[in-house]
């Protein structure tokens, strides 16, 4: 379940999950955001790092127009 950040109230509009992480990596680097079964975890701004290197692999591939699905 998401509990972090707080989307906002329009929930008809597309969310970015790249831009949510980055918003919650923003106000609370420190605090935690994913404990893996393994025992690893993420801090927001570790989840931000990995989704921009994964982004960035990903290079023009990983833009695409909004579809609305």
């Amino acid at each position: 379940m998401w509990k972090y950040p707080h989307m906002p109230a329009d929930s008809t509009a597309l969310h970015d999950v790249a831009d949510l992480v980055a918003d919650a990596a923003a106000e609370s680097p420190d605090k935690l955001a994913i404990v893996e079964a393994g025992g690893r975890s993420l801090t927001w701004a570790g989840l931000d790092d990995e989704v921009n290197r994964v982004a960035g692999g990903l290079g023009p591939r990983a833009s695409w127009p909004a579809t609305g699905c």
